[in-house]
């Protein structure tokens, strides 16, 4: 898991007072090849996220739950600029891919 515990030390305000703070990191999303030539292209997660894939005017183009690698069949789709957000439900992460 990609997440770190904090110590934040209150002691100079309050003494024998300490605050645990959890800062978990964005998911970890691959797309691969970019630039989609053949027609498909793979979404690598490092945990389970819900996709969802946009087109450059931000309409919803295709949504799925993927938990490691999904080939998506991107055949359907225009030429042009995407992008793709994965949600964990805490983090999310957005990155673009081009169909050609």
């Amino acid at each position: 898991n990609y997440m770190r515990a904090v110590r934040i030390d209150l002691d100079y305000m309050c003494p024998g007072i300490g605050v645990d703070e959890v800062v978990a990191s964005a998911v970890q999303m691959n797309i691969y090849p970019n630039p989609a030539t053949n027609g498909e292209v793979k979404v690598q997660v490092n945990e389970k996220a819900e996709v969802s894939v946009y087109n450059a005017v931000g309409q919803l183009v295709d949504s799925f739950i993927v938990d490691g690698v999904k080939s998506i069949n991107v055949n359907n789709y225009a030429s042009g600029v995407y992008f793709i957000k994965a949600d964990n439900g805490s983090n999310v992460t957005t990155q673009k891919f081009v169909v050609e």
